[in-house]
């Protein structure tokens, strides 16, 4: 069954006057949203990527020169690795000297926290102790000791 109410009638005309718009105003509306993307674009996508390439292609001279101008020197190269080389080892073995200080601190604290908690513990079972023989001492048993 097909229920229809006050607005039935309204859905043919609104159809197709949506269709008669899109054929009058479709291609107007077509072409003005493809310029607008088309301008985006430009603005947001192929003008940087041309100052991308443009850099890069500056930054290309700019090695080759630089290559040409020590490709000659290879042991100044040579004498740069090295030197990071050494750079690096003495940063590496600061930091395991640091290391090792951090490492032999934490342990420190652990022994002297060791220490800490059986000192308490024999002191507390000390006095447990001691207080556990002087309350089962009676005044009978504290006489005939001292007869």
């Amino acid at each position: 069954f097909i229920v229809m109410d006050h607005e039935y009638f309204e859905v043919a005309p609104f159809i197709l006057l949506c269709m008669y718009a899109a054929k009058k105003f479709g291609p107007k509306i077509a072409t003005s949203l493809d310029e607008k993307r088309q301008k985006s674009m430009d603005v947001f996508y192929h003008r940087p990527l041309n100052v991308q390439k443009q850099i890069s292609a500056n930054v290309t001279d700019y090695c080759n020169t630089q290559k040409e101008y020590y490709g000659s020197t290879k042991t100044y190269y040579q004498i740069a690795r090295e030197n990071v080389d050494l750079q690096l080892e003495a940063i590496y073995r600061l930091r395991l000297v640091e290391a090792h200080k951090a490492v032999a601190k934490r342990m420190n604290y652990q022994i002297d926290k060791d220490r800490a908690a059986k000192h308490y513990q024999q002191k507390h079972m000390l006095n447990w102790i001691v207080r556990s023989v002087i309350s089962s001492v009676t005044p009978q048993l504290e006489k005939d000791t001292f007869k």
